[in-house]
């Protein structure tokens, strides 16, 4: 799973730059909204219709 937004999460600058990035990434790439792909994680997570973890496309 990605963060979305990190906000105050303790995180290192690394890893919070890699959340942002992927997000933003899959939002390029796919053309939805944050919502609706949050919402593909999710199911996908709760369904474990997923070939790895963590989700890669």
């Amino acid at each position: 799973m990605r963060f979305a937004l990190v906000g105050d999460i303790p995180l290192p600058e690394d890893l919070r730059r890699f959340h942002l990035d992927t997000v933003g990434e899959g939002l390029r790439t796919m053309g939805v909204s944050l919502a609706a792909l949050i919402e593909r994680d999710v199911l996908r997570a709760a369904r474990e219709a997923f070939d790895t973890w963590p989700l890669q496309d």
